[in-house]
């Protein structure tokens, strides 16, 4: 009995050891685990992040940076941004963020450094500089310093705005007309252009060899006391310079018109257009809606092909006017639109009228790029033609194209035939200019010494260098 009791506590003892010799496995097991997640977590190697793609490349007299620095571990540390520049540091920001504890970070994963630079200010030159970044975040790596991310980028300092030399020398322009101007930039990679009547008309090389010189179509609003014009030109700094230049504005009145809504045009019209919940409305509410929203997109979508301009002159001379035809309606005409003796509804008719005989063939006013072809709105079958240099027109009411997007046109060229499409109430020519983003006065354009006085003279001028 005495051995088999003796025989049980061996074995007792034997299970009691192999159990605590696996608890200590395991507990050491976890240890290591606990260790190494610490490990981990406190020794985390990713670096911090950020991008010097907010620093312009040049910087003038105001400049904004933008960086916008992360870290994806235990928070951002310390962040400093230095300029270089003549052999100086120039500290431009510095943030130092605390821990949140010994064994925590700052918590700290975003944060987005947003200055001005002033080189006045700083007392530094125009000329090379170099952007530094350096971040660090709450990693023990490094003795404790931590993960290390540095980014530099190479600018230019430049506080000096762009010469502008005016060359062509009189500029007479109307209400609703247009102007040209010629002139000198310093500084190739400037924006520049004319402002007028707070627009911005772009200006274009190409005229000559010589990429500095530059011509400006620009227009004045028909209605508006026009503000002053002048040519402005910023570089990639932001430098802004501004130059005047002589001009006289003529006194141009426009005619007012009314136009009678008869039950017969809206049953007529009304069915070409779709407009959101017209099953509940009357067709003279219709008409109402089309003749306001709709028209406003269809000059909208109109405009938008100047911004695609030919950067070259596709035209020669004065445009034609459709052979045979005769004015029915004038350019800025204030119409007042009446259904059954009361006013209803107003509007600006941006173009000419011209009627000849039924489906006449439709000549290009000029040589060009047919740029749309197509229905718009209230225009109808639509043709317009890139002029080059922001200049475009506009034949509308078509019964037909002859004519697709991408063709090359000359002037006289037969693109089309007149009709009743869109909005027209008879058989005509709906024939426009734009510039830009603003239709302008078409009877200047088919003026022969209009063209000579305003624009050829001065594009002559240029091209000549004198």
């Amino acid at each position: 009995m005495e051995d088999i009791v003796a025989r049980k506590s061996r074995l007792s003892r034997k299970q009691s050891r192999k159990l605590s010799g696996k608890f200590s496995v395991l507990l050491l097991l976890i240890v290591v685990l606990l260790l190494t997640a610490g490990w981990i977590f406190l020794f985390e190697g990713k670096k911090p992040e950020a991008s010097l793609a907010g620093v312009p490349s040049s910087i003038g007299k105001n400049t904004s940076i933008n960086i916008e620095v992360s870290d994806e571990g235990r928070g951002l540390k310390d962040i400093y941004l230095y300029l270089y520049k003549d052999k100086r540091e120039i500290l431009l920001d510095k943030q130092v963020f605390q821990s949140e504890g010994f064994l925590k970070g700052s918590g700290k994963l975003k944060y987005n450094i947003s200055l001005e630079i002033n080189p006045e200010e700083l007392g530094i030159k125009d000329g090379t500089a170099n952007i530094r970044l350096v971040a660090r975040d709450f990693s023990w790596r490094s003795f404790f310093k931590g993960n290390q991310f540095y980014a530099q980028k190479d600018v230019l300092i430049d506080t000096t705005p762009p010469k502008i030399t005016v060359l062509s020398r009189k500029h007479y322009v109307a209400p609703g007309g247009a102007g040209l101007v010629c002139y000198k930039i310093s500084e190739l990679d400037s924006k520049s252009g004319v402002i007028a009547g707070g627009e911005f008309f772009p200006g274009y090389s190409g005229i000559t060899k010589d990429p500095h010189y530059k011509i400006a179509f620009f227009a004045l609003e028909h209605r508006k006391k026009n503000k002053p014009i002048y040519i402005e030109a910023v570089d990639k700094a932001g430098n802004i310079r501004k130059a005047g230049f002589n001009y006289y504005i003529r006194k141009k009145h426009y005619k007012n018109d009314k136009i009678n809504i008869s039950d017969n045009f809206l049953s007529w019209k009304m069915p070409e257009f779709n407009v959101e919940g017209e099953e509940n409305l009357k067709l003279v509410d219709k008409f109402l809606v089309v003749n306001n929203k709709i028209r406003k997109e269809n000059t909208e979508k109109i405009i938008s092909f100047a911004k695609k301009s030919e950067k070259k002159k596709l035209w020669e001379g004065s445009f034609m006017q459709m052979p045979g035809s005769a004015k029915k309606a004038g350019f800025a005409e204030h119409r007042s639109y009446y259904y059954k003796g009361r006013k209803i509804d107003e509007a600006y008719h941006m173009g000419l009228d011209l009627a000849s005989v039924s489906n006449a063939d439709i000549p290009a006013a000029n040589s060009g790029k047919v740029v749309y072809s197509d229905r718009i709105g209230i225009y109808g079958l639509t043709i317009i033609i890139d002029h080059g240099f922001g200049l475009l027109s506009i034949y509308s009411h078509l019964s037909l194209s002859d004519v697709k997007d991408g063709d090359i046109v000359k002037k006289g060229e037969i693109i089309g035939k007149t009709g009743t499409s869109g909005f027209a109430g008879g058989d005509h020519l709906h024939f426009g200019i734009f510039i830009n983003n603003r239709f302008v006065e078409p009877i200047e354009w088919l003026d022969g010494k209009w063209i000579k006085n305003n624009i050829t003279s001065k594009l002559d001028l240029i091209s000549s260098g004198k």
